[in-house]
């Protein structure tokens, strides 16, 4: 065979093998291992498969940190202003109960000896304020003056009166010694007690009738009943100087603070 013919040969050879021939295998990095999507020109950009996951991903965080950020300051706010107002509250309670202008009634118990003096004790804040004038009257019945113990604030007045049938006569020998004379029977004599001071209070025609007078400073005083108790209601809050008083006994003093209600015990002696 001729070269010429060998080289037509081997053309036509090629040319026949030419439509089966199969392209290399490509390798797993190849850029054409994945084939192109349906619809889709070969040389448009295919999208990177990790877009769509990148976004979803963002999403749910944002969507956490709005809802934190949300809700955050909404708990945090409420839980402040109930701690502010458990706070105020409490302090309104602790300032109700001890408010520096609350005033209170203060109660003396009193053990004497003798222990009848307690009956007739009298007990006042020496310092408090002299809010009304408190006068009185002390009669002559049957022998006697009536009541045994009186109390009266200073500048206030006191009518002794005489309900017995015959005269009797009223004086004291305490501080300016005053003696009223003889009062007649349903008669009346009136005088001024214009300081504080306790007036044992006589009678010359009659030796065996004695009582006593208690002018004290302010209005804040009590007497005690039958029972010997004694309390003073509505005392101004703040610090006060109590005086107990009863005949035959010593008479004590005690500082006291007023913030309510408060309760005292006081020892009386000779």
């Amino acid at each position: 065979m001729k070269l010429s013919d060998s080289i037509i040969w081997f053309g036509v050879l090629m040319a026949g093998c030419g439509g089966n021939a199969s392209p290399p295998p490509a390798s797993a990095n190849s850029p054409t291992h994945q084939p192109p999507m349906a619809g889709m020109e070969h040389n448009q950009a295919m999208p990177m498969s990790s877009a769509a996951p990148a976004e979803s991903s963002v999403a749910p965080t944002t969507s956490s940190a709005n809802s934190t950020a949300d809700n955050a300051p909404a708990a945090q706010g409420s839980s402040a202003e109930k701690h502010s107002v458990d706070s105020s509250a409490t302090t309104a309670n602790s300032a109700a109960s001890a408010a520096p202008g609350a005033k209170g009634n203060l109660t003396v118990t009193i053990n004497a000896t003798p222990a009848n003096a307690a009956k007739s004790a009298v007990i006042y804040l020496e310092d408090a304020p002299k809010d009304k004038e408190v006068s009185g009257t002390m009669d002559n019945r049957q022998m006697a003056f009536v009541p045994h113990v009186l109390v009266v604030t200073a500048g206030a007045k006191v009518s002794f009166s005489n309900s017995d049938p015959f005269p009797h006569n009223v004086f004291s020998p305490d501080h300016e010694k005053w003696d009223m004379g003889m009062i007649p029977a349903h008669g009346t004599r009136v005088r001024k007690f214009a300081e504080p001071g306790v007036y044992t209070t006589l009678c010359n025609v009659h030796p065996n009738m004695k009582a006593y007078i208690v002018v004290v400073p302010s209005s804040y005083f009590a007497k005690a009943d039958k029972n010997g108790e004694l309390v003073i209601h509505d005392v101004p809050a703040g610090k006060h100087k109590l005086v107990v008083w009863a005949p035959g006994v010593k008479t004590e003093q005690q500082d006291i603070t007023i913030g309510g209600d408060k309760a005292v015990s006081v020892e009386l002696h000779r």
